[in-house]
């Protein structure tokens, strides 16, 4: 098996606007399948280095419903990573042979255990914040 070079890159303040694209690109290819869906892991916490890659985390009522439509994702790119976990979905995006993302998607009954989401927000991400009606977060945004 082949080893791959680990890069890791100083902060790059456009990784948030990167996570946002793709988790909109997402919404909209899968429209009310992914219940939650955030930006997770070292790219999310400010100020961080980190091996540029943006990891998004999304929660799902069944992963069946996932698997059934796993064209949708490879036509934006995502292809199913199988590494053995059961409890979880895995896809990696990498044009060009270069790992971008890496898509987690989990069960909804899981979502608020998950270490992933757990170090983002630990780590000097601020947990959400409703803001009410207009807000723009990840989970309000028409």
């Amino acid at each position: 098996m082949a080893r791959r070079t680990i890069h890791v890159a100083e902060y790059d303040p456009a990784w948030p606007a990167r996570a946002a694209a793709a988790i909109e690109e997402l919404e909209q290819a899968l429209p009310g399948v992914m219940v939650e869906i955030e930006h997770i892991g070292s790219t999310a916490v400010p100020g961080l280095a980190a091996k540029p890659i943006i990891d998004l985390m999304a929660a799902v009522t069944d992963l069946e419903i996932v698997e059934r439509d796993e064209e949708t994702l490879a036509a934006l790119g995502y292809h199913r990573h199988f590494n053995g976990m059961v409890d979880r979905l895995l896809y990696v995006r990498a044009p060009g042979g270069v790992r971008d993302h890496i898509l987690h998607v989990v069960t909804l009954a899981s979502w608020p255990t998950r270490n992933q989401r757990i170090f983002a927000i630990t780590a000097g991400r601020t947990a959400h914040i409703h803001l009410g009606q207009g807000c723009r977060c990840c989970r309000c945004r028409t």
